[in-house]
């Protein structure tokens, strides 16, 4: 597990400094005995809502059987300090393909209570990857006390129907999502990520005084970073 996270220090970009490091969160399993789960099958899933979705779920479970295959798979996570030009990402260390799917829509964080309504198909989905081995991971700037609730709407939506994913949620203000996601390349290889904005897939959007500075970044769209419509809300509207 990774102790603090790793300071953002982008050499082509003169943007301002992201938050000092904070304390890592660790990963929370919610407790399946806690819910009732809806059943859901990994067999023949129903057209989902969003491209995106879809070759997300296509390039994951792909990246998964290369990956347990025995061949070299990068990781879906910049290297720290990379090149603004040259898009090098964190090679994976772990032969267990696992991806990270943001609950949060745009800068909002996730309600359990208000964001309840799933992606069609995205169930039976995310049912296949998990059969091919691979690990579904959920990160939100949620504080880590609302895991029951959370864990609760995720699996009466039938998108973790066991409860037995793991969630990477806060403990205290300071900690951040990019922590969050470095340290569960340590536990898993993260082949994918899948957001509804670039921040989602690493901070520096987030600090980017020019967008145009990260151009060279779109490489990863599809090829790691998936922009997807937020799997349980109650509207989309792209932010990027």
């Amino acid at each position: 597990m990774v102790a603090a996270g790793e300071k953002n220090d982008r050499r082509e970009e003169p943007a301002a400094e992201a938050p000092a490091d904070a304390p890592a969160p660790h990963l929370t399993l919610v407790d399946p005995a806690a819910f009732t789960p809806r059943s859901t099958s990994p067999g023949s899933a129903p057209p989902m809502t969003g491209e995106g979705w879809r070759s997300f779920v296509d390039f994951a479970l792909e990246k998964g059987r290369a990956l347990t295959g025995g061949e070299p798979v990068p990781s879906a996570l910049l290297m720290p300090g990379v090149a603004l030009g040259r898009p090098e990402r964190v090679p994976c260390k772990n032969l267990t393909p696992g991806v990270i799917v943001d609950l949060d829509l745009g800068d909002a964080v996730f309600s359990p209570k208000d964001d309840t309504q799933s992606t069609w198909g995205l169930a039976d989905s995310l049912a296949r990857l998990r059969a091919a081995g691979v690990v579904v991971m959920w990160v939100s700037g949620a504080d880590a006390n609302s895991v029951a609730e959370i864990g609760a709407a995720l699996r009466t939506s039938g998108l973790d129907p066991a409860g037995k994913d793991p969630l990477l949620l806060v403990r205290n203000p300071d900690e951040r999502k990019q922590v969050m996601r470095t340290e569960a390349n340590q536990v898993s290889c993260v082949i994918a990520i899948a957001g509804d904005r670039r921040g989602d897939f690493d901070e520096l959007f987030d600090y980017l005084r020019n967008p145009d500075f990260a151009l060279e970044l779109d490489a990863l769209l599809g090829d790691g970073w998936f922009i997807v419509p937020p799997p349980l809300s109650k509207a989309w509207t792209p932010t990027n």
